[in-house]
């Protein structure tokens, strides 16, 4: 690598929604950390709101290519098999929001057809196209977990910190930023390129996080978890940072 001095670059700031994107432009790139600041994603906090007890309704509402594709069989294998067992007193429904129609991109949807019209053909499946965040902020009052077997590296997530918002339980794979972004307020577990073994793991977590749901504790700490969110990925709060470093910046340029 290439050994620049930070005075020889010609920006004054890089910066990152996240320190592993962070690091990500530090190891691979060399961009001194004298050049670098974090500011994370913020976004406008849901409104409190109170769930429906007639079902627990499982939301997916990203890209496919994220995970989609291990989501929908461990989902059909579980309704099938394992959630019978627990006994949940309602029935179990998974909600997917998902194609990449918002980004004017429908040609990038052909691999995944067939998966969307294995999700139509479902009983426990309502398959729905990405709809705007306003209306998808709306849906997610609705629903009480997100699943989200993520194997696509990200910077951050937007739909991870919306679901947290929203008080969701929040169960995804310890891959890039998600650590990061969900603050230990979530279930991970380890990434796997397994897909196979990534199905496993991701499928013992779901089924904790159904058994668990309506426990009083995990009610307790959603609660804490979306008074986190709201305090810390809010937009008031980050354009009061972004102000700042601008104002700085002018300042240092003199």
């Amino acid at each position: 690598m290439k050994d620049v001095k930070a005075e020889d670059y010609k920006f004054k700031k890089v910066v990152y929604v996240s320190h592993w994107q962070l690091q990500q432009f530090i190891n691979f790139l060399g961009v001194p950390y004298s050049k670098s600041i974090v500011l994370q994603n913020a976004i406008e906090p849901t409104e409190d709101h109170q769930k429906p007890d007639d079902a627990i309704n499982i939301c997916y509402h990203t890209t496919p290519h994220r995970g989609l594709e291990l989501l929908v069989p461990v989902f059909k294998h579980l309704i099938d098999n394992q959630i019978p067992k627990l006994n949940l007193g309602r029935p179990v429904h998974l909600h997917i929001y998902s194609d990449f129609a918002i980004y004017g991109w429908e040609s990038r949807n052909e691999p995944y057809l067939p998966l969307f019209d294995e999700c139509r053909n479902h009983p426990n499946i309502t398959y729905n196209h990405t709809l705007s965040n306003e209306k998808m902020k709306e849906e997610l009052k609705k629903m009480h977990i997100f699943a989200y077997p993520s194997i696509w590296q990200e910077t951050s997530c937007i739909a991870l910190i919306e679901a947290m918002s929203a008080g969701l339980l929040c169960v995804h794979s310890a891959y890039a930023a998600l650590p990061e972004t969900s603050a230990n307020w979530t279930l991970t577990y380890p990434m796997s390129e397994d897909h196979r073994l990534h199905c496993n793991m991701f499928a013992d977590q779901l089924l904790s996080a159904l058994s668990m749901l309506d426990k009083q504790h995990v009610k307790d700490r959603l609660e804490m978890q979306k008074r986190y969110t709201n305090g810390f990925y809010n937009w008031e709060v980050r354009a009061l940072q972004w102000k700042a470093l601008l104002e700085g910046l002018l300042k240092d340029n003199g």
